[in-house]
C-alpha cells in the first residue's frame, strides 16, 4: 500500500470517528448517526481489502478505549452491547459491497453506488443489528425491527445516496491524483 492510500485511509478512519459523534439519541438506545453514511462510502471508494482493515481498526480501537463510537463510547462492553450488532456488521457490510463493485467495475458509476449500498450493505447492517438487539434485549422480533430498522430505513437510503456521490467524486479525485 502506497503513502498516499495509507493517508486516505487515514483520513476515512477519522471520518469514521467523528461520525458517531453525529448522533440523535432515540428512546429505545439505538441512536442514529452519521456512521452508515461513512461506512457506505468507505466500501464504494475502497478496496474491499482496504476497507476491512479501516473498519477493523475502527472497531480495534473503540474497544480499547477511544471513544469513537456513538456518542463518544468506547470500550469492549460498548461493542458487545446493545448496539454491537450494528457495529461488528460493518465488517461483512463492507467486504460484500467491495467484492460487488470488484466484480462489476473498478469505478463505480453513482446509480450502481447507491444500488449496491442500499441492496448489499443496508441490509447486512440491519440484519446483525437487529438479530443483535432482539437477542441482547429480549425483545421479540416485531419490537427489534420496530427499533432497530424502521426509523432508519428512510435516513440510510439518504445517506447511501449522498455516500454514493462522495465515492464518485472521490474516485475521480484519486483517479486523477494518484501517482
Amino acid at each position: 500500500m502506497t503513502t498516499r492510500k495509507m493517508v486516505h485511509s487515514a483520513i476515512l478512519l477519522a471520518i469514521l470517528s467523528l461520525s458517531a459523534y453525529i448522533s440523535i439519541p432515540l428512546p429505545w438506545g439505538v441512536p442514529i448517526t452519521a456512521q452508515t453514511l461513512v461506512v457506505n462510502l468507505i466500501a464504494l471508494s475502497q478496496k474491499k481489502e482496504n476497507s476491512l482493515i479501516i473498519i477493523a481498526l475502527y472497531l480495534l480501537f473503540g474497544a480499547i478505549g477511544l471513544p469513537i463510537f456513538s456518542g463518544g463510547k468506547a470500550g469492549l462492553g460498548t461493542l458487545l452491547g446493545p448496539t454491537g450488532g450494528f457495529l461488528l456488521s460493518y465488517l461483512p457490510a463492507v467486504f460484500l459491497m467491495g467484492w460487488m463493485l470488484e466484480k462489476n467495475e473498478n469505478q463505480p458509476k453513482i446509480i450502481h453506488s447507491f444500488l449496491i449500498a442500499v441492496g448489499v450493505g443496508m441490509p447486512i447492517i440491519y440484519g446483525f443489528g437487529l438479530v443483535w438487539l432482539k437477542f441482547f434485549a429480549a425483545l421479540t422480533w416485531k419490537n427489534a425491527f420496530i427499533a432497530a430498522v424502521l426509523p432508519f430505513i428512510p435516513g440510510d437510503i439518504a445517506k447511501a445516496g449522498i455516500a454514493a456521490v462522495l465515492a464518485q467524486r472521490l474516485h475521480a479525485y484519486l483517479n486523477i491524483h494518484e501517482a
